[in-house]
């Protein structure tokens, strides 16, 4: 059943006083602010106006002067004079102090065509007459005075194109800013140097209380003066402000508003006697009209605090009671859209889980209610994730993240929190945890990946990186424990351990590895670098045949820097090639040395991945090899397995370039990769270096013993020579004889060697020379 209830028009209606009240105070606000506006419009229109009047005087000022120096420099017997200024000052002289008279200059100087002065009526200063040849105004100070500067060329013959002399003339610009530019402007004038007050209608204690000064260019300004207001208006003479010269009107904001504060007056008197009877009806209207009103008002303040639940009354005015459903019906779909908002911002609409925001919010949360109780936070990087994207899609790829965060989720230890934090990487913030059960929880993460996820029928193996931080043994902040599991995360993931735990010395490494990153391109071009040489010995013959060339790094401040820290800055900072360069250059430039010295041995230098690829560098080596006079049958290009099937297609190609060119080919650290047997039986490459980690412990180990037995038979199948490295004993040395492996090197046979220490071992070694070629 429908009830017809009162409109809210109808009972406005009755109290139309309150109505016209309030119409008063609407448009005697409205008209005291356009006033205000229309005002203030007028001053800065007034301001602009001045500024465009008193520059067109003084452009005025300066063009009559520019005038009496053109007559001037145009008067044959000027120009005579000028011409034998130097011979006979004092004729000059006297010309031009009645032309500085009739032009009303206060000073005047003669330049010859090379702007040197030959008359100057003052006593030291450097101007440069081509400044002050223009129509624009030039000003310059001058001790401590300022003047209005023109300039203009003499020509002794006036077709001729070069200026024979320059003749200037300035006016102290006290003369042309006097009282009747105030009255001419309307404004207070004063004039600015830099910081200082030079002159002006205005008071100069006035002008510096008032720090004109420091007033913007081209702005209006209330300034306060001894507690009275006034506007002021700085602008220069010269928009591109060639000097440091300016100008400020300046007038008493009384005077400036005068029309205004007798229009705020009265409107003030017409408000104050409707505010009176407003007060009166407003005690007879408040609990009829307002009271709804307040209750509404209740209603949006609790939905501002966040409080959806509520009841909102009815009213009996419909349109109030309209209102009242509106207010309804917003409070729902606020409660709706901010939940939207909250699930968005704190969660992650992949997984479901948290997101990164949410993980810091309950660190900040858990450290700020916990009373210094220790947590863990553990992170969790995917390992070659991006290869599942590149190789099966990106669909798959998110269904697998999906998986991950089911399984993550599944094992509930310590009331553990889980985040997606970024891309593939997770996070899990353990509570309330001990050090003796700390290490045997994330043992049961990590053994989460021991098991494959499947995707669409298909089975994939995943390994992920953990990094480990607690709290507040390894920060106090949330931010920092974050970046703390973050550094071990990384520091996982590079020396390929299952989980690693935070230790401070790794940002020492991180912030250090940062800054020989930068110093190792100065490294290079400074020559800090060292080539050592190790021997390779030749089983068959127990001749030394070759020797490999390894790059050191005797840093001033660090020391000695191993390779295995800053060859792979080299490679993220692309200052690898140049090392590849430079490391070529080296080699052969001693090789040329040894060969002059009678010593003919083949030279191996490594190359990396992004050398692989480099077009340029098969060039370089030809120029070097001509360069140094070496027979390219000398030099062994080595480039590791793993670089090598990064991109096999690229690095055949790349391979095939240089064998053409005659150079020998090797695989170093055969053995440590994923090599593809199709592929490698593609790769034109000679020889097969095994790799020392199956070589160091050989006379110990059945295992290494097979592995090297059937690496070597696969090499010697594809026509490949072997080189083993690691040689530590007398008995590997000879298990590698009885395999037939071709050649070896290691610390057994010798040391890596600076070129003086290995051409002093070569006399003495008891291996024998290789013949001369």
């Amino acid at each position: 059943m429908n009830i017809k209830r009162a409109s809210l028009q109808q009972k406005i209606l009755l109290f139309f006083s309150l109505i016209l009240v309030t119409i008063t105070v609407l448009v005697s606000s409205t008209t005291l602010q356009s006033a205000y506006q229309h005002s203030n419009s007028q001053l800065s229109q007034s301001f602009d106006t001045a500024r465009q009047v008193f520059l067109y005087k003084l452009q005025n000022d300066g063009n009559v002067l520019s005038g009496s120096l053109r007559s001037a420099a145009k008067d044959f017997n000027t120009k005579q004079l000028i011409a034998s200024g130097k011979e006979d000052p004092e004729s000059l002289a006297a010309v031009l102090v009645n032309q500085q008279r009739r032009s009303n200059a206060d000073f005047s100087m003669v330049f010859d065509g090379e702007g040197q002065v030959i008359y100057s009526s003052l006593t030291e200063t450097e101007l440069t007459p081509e400044a002050f040849n223009s129509d624009a105004i030039r000003l310059s100070v001058i001790d401590g005075d300022v003047y209005l500067i023109k300039s203009t060329e003499v020509k002794f013959l006036e077709q001729q194109p070069q200026v024979d002399a320059w003749l200037l003339m300035g006016i102290n610009l006290q003369k042309l800013v006097d009282e009747s530019v105030q009255q001419l402007t309307g404004y207070e004038v004063s004039v600015i140097s830099g910081d200082n007050y030079v002159f002006g209608t205005t008071n100069r204690e006035t002008a510096e209380l008032a720090n004109f000064s420091l007033l913007p260019n081209a702005t209006m300004i209330e300034v306060d003066i001894n507690q009275q207001a006034q506007i002021a208006y700085r602008f220069f003479a010269d928009e591109k402000e060639y000097t440091d010269v300016s100008f400020v009107f300046s007038i008493a904001s009384e005077s400036a508003f005068l029309n205004f504060f007798q229009l705020a007056f009265q409107l003030s008197v017409e408000l104050i006697i409707a505010i009176a009877g407003a007060v009166l009806l407003s005690l007879y209207l408040s609990n009829n009209i307002t009271k709804p009103l307040r209750v509404l008002a209740g209603v949006a303040k609790r939905i501002q605090q966040g409080d959806y639940h509520s009841p909102i009354p009815d009213f009996d005015a419909a349109e109030v009671n309209n209102l009242s459903k509106t207010f309804e019906g917003m409070q729902d779909s606020i409660q709706a859209r901010e939940a939207e908002i909250n699930q968005l911002a704190y969660y992650d609409t992949l997984t479901g889980l948290p997101n990164r925001n949410s993980f810091i919010k309950q660190l900040k949360h858990k450290i700020e209610t916990g009373n210094g109780e220790s947590f863990a936070v553990l992170m969790l990087d995917l390992d070659r994730f991006k290869e599942v994207n590149d190789t099966i899609g990106h669909n798959f790829g998110d269904q697998l993240l999906k998986l991950i965060g089911r399984r993550i989720e599944s094992l509930k230890l310590a009331d553990a929190f889980y985040a997606r934090v970024g891309g593939d990487e997770f996070a899990i913030l353990l509570n309330d945890v001990n050090e003796r059960d700390l290490i045997s929880m994330v043992k049961q993460y990590t053994h989460l990946f021991d098991l494959p996820f499947e995707v669409e029928g298909i089975h994939l193996d995943v390994d992920a990186s953990f990094g480990l931080a607690v709290y507040p043994e390894h920060a106090d902040s949330a931010y920092g424990i974050m970046q703390c599991a973050d550094i071990a995360l990384y520091k996982c993931k590079e020396t390929h351990h299952n989980y690693i735990r935070y230790n401070s010395e790794f940002n020492t490494l991180s912030i250090q590895r940062l800054n020989l990153m930068s110093e190792l391109r100065l490294a290079i071009e400074q020559d800090q670098l060292r080539l050592f040489y190790q021997p390779k010995l030749c089983l068959k013959t127990d001749e030394v045949v070759s020797v490999e060339c390894l790059v050191r790094w005797v840093h001033p401040e660090h020391g000695f820097i191993n390779p295995d820290e800053f060859i792979p800055l080299a490679e993220q900072s692309g200052a690898i090639r140049q090392l590849t360069h430079w490391v070529i250059r080296t080699a052969l430039k001693q090789q040329q040395q040894w060969q002059q010295q009678d010593i003919n041995l083949q030279f191996a230098v490594n190359i990396s991945a992004v050398d692989l690829v480099d077009l340029s560098l098969p060039a370089y080596v030809s120029e070097q090899l001509t360069l140094h006079h070496v027979d390219n049958r000398y030099l062994t290009l080595e480039v590791t397995e793993s670089a090598l099937m990064s991109d096999p297609d690229a690095a055949i190609k790349a391979l095939d370039m240089l064998q053409r060119m005659g150079i020998k080919l090797s695989i170093d650290d055969f053995g440590t990769g994923y090599s593809s047997m199709a592929y490698l039986k593609q790769m034109p490459v000679s020889e097969l270096k095994i790799d020392k980690a199956f070589v160091l412990d050989l006379a110990n180990s059945d295992d290494d013993e097979k592995i090297v037995k059937s690496t070597v038979d696969l090499a010697h199948n594809l026509g490949l020579s072997v080189v083993a490295e690691g040689v530590e004993d007398e008995a590997s040395l000879e298990i590698l004889k009885r395999y037939d492996v071709e050649f070896a090197q290691g610390y057994f046979i010798a040391r890596p060697m600076n070129a003086e220490d290995f051409f002093d071992w070569m006399s003495q070694t008891n291996y024998r020379k290789i013949a001369n070629a």
